[in-house]
C-alpha cells in the first residue's frame, strides 16, 4: 500500500518539494510540509537570532532527524540510534534515554 502512495505523491508533490516524505520503517510513512522539517524549522531560527550554522548543536535519535544532523555544526546521535543517525553525527553517547541526552549536552557544552 505505500508503494502505491509513494507512486502518487512522487511526482506531483514529493519531487517538486511540496512535502517531505520520511519513510523510518518498512510499514510506516511520515508525510510533512517542508517547513515541518526538524533542519528547515532550525534554519530559520538559526537566521532568525543569527546563530551562524557551526554553533548550531543538535542531539537525535530518529532517522527523521538526518537532515539536521547534516546541517547542525555538531550532531551527537544517542546511543542506539539508526545506522543513518549515527553516520550523519560526528559523536555518539554510550547511554541512551535520559542519561544519553545528559551526556551529549556535556559534550556539546
Amino acid at each position: 500500500m505505500l508503494k502505491q502512495i509513494l507512486e502518487v505523491i512522487g511526482p506531483a508533490w514529493w519531487q517538486p518539494g511540496h512535502i517531505l516524505v520520511h519513510r523510518d520503517r518498512p510499514d510506516r510513512l511520515d508525510i510533512v510540509g517542508p517547513i515541518g522539517e526538524r533542519s528547515i524549522a532550525i534554519q530559520s531560527l538559526a537566521r532568525k537570532w543569527g546563530i551562524p550554522r557551526h554553533s548550531v548543536g543538535s542531539i537525535l535519535s530518529s532517522p527523521r532527524s538526518a537532515g539536521l544532523a547534516q546541517w547542525s555544526g555538531v550532531a551527537v546521535a544517542l546511543s542506539g540510534s539508526s545506522q543513518d543517525v549515527l553516520g550523519a553525527c560526528n559523536a555518539q553517547t554510550i547511554d541512551s534515554g535520559i542519561d544519553g541526552i545528559s551526556e551529549a549536552l556535556d559534550m556539546l557544552l
